[in-house]
């Protein structure tokens, strides 16, 4: 083989090394903060960002972020933070798995959709957890009403397995989001729900809805997000 393209493939062998590590391995720049600490800030509308230390997803998906949820606190979960989510429920077995589960910590469709208790969640999670807190809380209206988006997802949306062309297809295809669903596009019909971002920004597809929602700041309507590279990473305190 030709010396110089065994260097080259070196070189892109190398990039792809650093990349990976990065991308899974940076440490977090955020003060980290006891869920005690934070649980009486927690509002609807908070955003809670994930990233794994036990899968090598954010290369692949190119979002050091790799999860992301939208926080409800309200009369509907008894004041207690919950987290609205889609996911893979073969990754999460104790919310149910493939068969549709309801208990204490909250509920899960069966099909990926799921509403549970932030705290049990924290309590469970390998990896990093960013608080990205609203400036300020959503309007009574709009809390009012959320509960009932969240019946709406837990009916009828279901996790999609097959995100690479999930995303093809909203870039090529100019499909909006429906009821096949992932993180990122069901916290981003979470914002338009609770009057964050304009309705219309529905029928203007993109192709990485999970960047777009744990990079957004400014919001429709004068409220805005505080930047994520700013929040604080939550640990779970048992005591």
């Amino acid at each position: 083989m030709n010396l110089s393209i065994l260097n080259s493939i070196m070189i892109v062998v190398i990039i792809i090394i650093i990349y990976v590590l990065y991308m899974n391995h940076k440490m977090s720049p955020h003060e980290c903060v006891h869920y005690n600490d934070v649980e009486p800030h927690l509002k609807t509308g908070d955003m809670i960002l994930f990233h794994a230390l036990n899968n090598y997803y954010a290369p692949i998906i190119g979002s050091y972020y790799t999860h992301v949820g939208i926080i409800y606190r309200g009369p509907y979960t008894g004041n207690e933070p919950y987290i609205l989510e889609a996911a893979a429920v073969d990754m999460m077995p104790f919310y149910g798995g493939n068969s549709a589960i309801s208990n204490e910590n909250g509920r899960g469709n069966g099909k990926g959709i799921m509403f549970t208790s932030f705290k049990e969640r924290l309590h469970r999670y390998l990896g990093y957890i960013v608080y990205k807190p609203l400036e300020k809380p959503v309007s009574k209206e709009h809390q009012e009403n959320f509960p009932e988006f969240v019946e709406f997802c837990m009916k009828k949306m279901y996790y999609n397995y097959t995100p690479f062309r999930h995303s093809l297809s909203k870039l090529f295809l100019n499909e909006p989001c429906g009821y096949s669903t992932n993180c990122g596009e069901i916290v981003f019909l979470a914002l338009i729900r609770l009057g964050l971002l304009d309705v219309s920004r529905y029928s203007t597809p993109m192709m990485h809805y999970l960047r777009y929602v744990c990079a957004v700041t400014e919001l429709d309507g004068g409220n805005c997000y505080k930047d994520p590279s700013n929040s604080c990473c939550i640990v779970y305190d048992p005591f």
